[in-house]
């Protein structure tokens, strides 16, 4: 059920975003490659392993991937193997929460929130929001 997810592609102050819901790396079955190219995507079911492959990144070839997983890595969330292939190539990555990582990717600091925000340049700023110790906005 998760291949029918709805895949959005948002385009907005000059920055492309791919939003994927739950599908995997087979969900995205006819859609052209070039199509996909973004530089914020939030990868799907939740950074499981199956949630994008080495086609998949390289077609939306992003600068920043966002993995919405649980800290507990629930249901094999936020799969190691998928994140080093993806900070091995050069992708930057943000967490909706603060799962357990492979030793040579940086954990983010305990968060609330991600903030990405779009300049009208096209300047992406990323933020985590609610971090210990830090006075909440």
């Amino acid at each position: 059920m998760n291949n029918y997810s709805l895949i959005l592609r948002l385009d907005f102050g000059g920055v492309r975003i791919l939003l994927p819901g739950d599908a995997n790396a087979d969900g995205y079955g006819e859609i052209p490659r070039e199509a996909l190219r973004a530089q914020i995507f939030k990868v799907g079911h939740h950074g499981q392993r199956d949630g994008a492959d080495e086609e998949v990144l390289q077609a939306v070839a992003p600068q920043i991937m966002v993995c919405c997983a649980s800290s507990d890595r629930r249901y094999n969330s936020a799969d190691p193997g998928l994140l080093r292939m993806a900070a091995e190539m050069g992708i930057e990555l943000y967490f909706s929460d603060c799962p357990e990582l492979p030793p040579e990717i940086p954990a983010p600091p305990p968060h609330h929130a991600l903030e990405i925000e779009i300049g009208e340049s096209g300047s992406i700023q990323t933020s985590y929001l609610g971090i210990e110790g830090e006075e909440q906005r």
